[in-house]
């Protein structure tokens, strides 16, 4: 029985090993990734109520969800909804946040993976003092 069972464990570990080398097997995990920023006045408090627009180079301006409740603060830069616009060279967006008369901005760089399944920050900051 004991040799049964070791037959097939290894079995199955072979059978996850070789699926895992096919380069056409492309799993995507059904998380969705989001990439943030957070967004401070000079005091280091956190800005609630910012009016939010992310570019690209060619000013396509993007449509992207932000949650006031879930994470105070917190700004969506980019996310999953866009993978299929993304490549594996990084693209770059400006985000920019506005609240009364002050302005913040952003330099991000994007990306998606080989299997175009989520998309990757590069580069860009965690944090924004909005001034």
């Amino acid at each position: 029985m004991k040799f049964i069972l070791f037959c097939l464990s290894y079995s199955i570990c072979l059978l996850i090993i070789y699926s895992c080398t096919d380069d056409d097997d492309c799993p995507c995990t059904m998380e969705f990734r989001m990439i943030t920023v957070v967004v401070v006045d000079t005091s280091n408090n956190l800005v609630l109520g910012l009016t939010t627009m992310v570019k690209d180079d060619s000013g396509k301006v993007y449509d992207v969800y932000n949650d006031p409740l879930f994470f105070p603060g917190h700004y969506t830069v980019m996310d999953d909804n866009y993978v299929s616009e993304l490549t594996t060279q990084p693209k770059r967006f400006i985000f920019t946040g506005v609240k009364d008369s002050l302005t913040v901005n952003g330099e991000f760089f994007v990306n998606t993976d080989d299997c175009n399944c989520h998309i990757e920050k590069i580069s860009g900051p965690d944090t924004l003092i909005l001034r």
